[in-house]
């Protein structure tokens, strides 16, 4: 039997963003973005149980792909990323930084390894200073 490929999403109307999955799923995310087509729809799955502590799932991840600086923005369950292909790439490969974790290694198995994509200023160039705070978060019990 073929194995799920599980990435949920979850907010609150504070803009807290979070987007959870296993290794697949994030694999299955990265080639579909590295397919570079010109929009990217990628449906996310979406538990019976509460997305506690955020309030609601999102339903979607849309991506974008435009001339600009990486934007992560929310409208309503939507996730929507764009910017340009080489800023995108960054995403992508921050993304393959996080899967490489080794959960045979990890002191404590109940924390999940994650990452934070934020702005934080101009030092790292490639994220718009409008975008909102998103964490991604690798989990093996999806």
């Amino acid at each position: 039997m073929k194995r799920e490929k599980k990435l949920l999403g979850c907010y609150s109307e504070n803009d807290a963003i979070s987007v959870e999955g296993d290794k697949l799923a994030y694999k299955r995310l990265i080639k579909s973005l590295e397919s570079f087509n010109r929009q990217v729809v990628f449906n996310l799955y979406i538990p019976k149980v509460s997305p506690s502590p955020y309030e609601k799932y999102l339903t979607l991840i849309k991506i974008t792909y435009n001339g600009h600086l990486l934007l992560i923005q929310r409208n309503d369950s939507i996730l929507q990323i764009s910017g340009s292909k080489i800023h995108i790439d960054n995403l992508i490969a921050n993304i393959k930084i996080l899967i490489d974790y080794d959960f045979n290694s990890a002191g404590n198995p109940r924390l999940h390894p994650h990452l934070h994509i934020e702005y934080l200023g101009d030092d790292f160039g490639f994220l718009s200073s409008n975008s909102l705070p998103l964490i991604l978060v690798l989990r093996n019990d999806l």
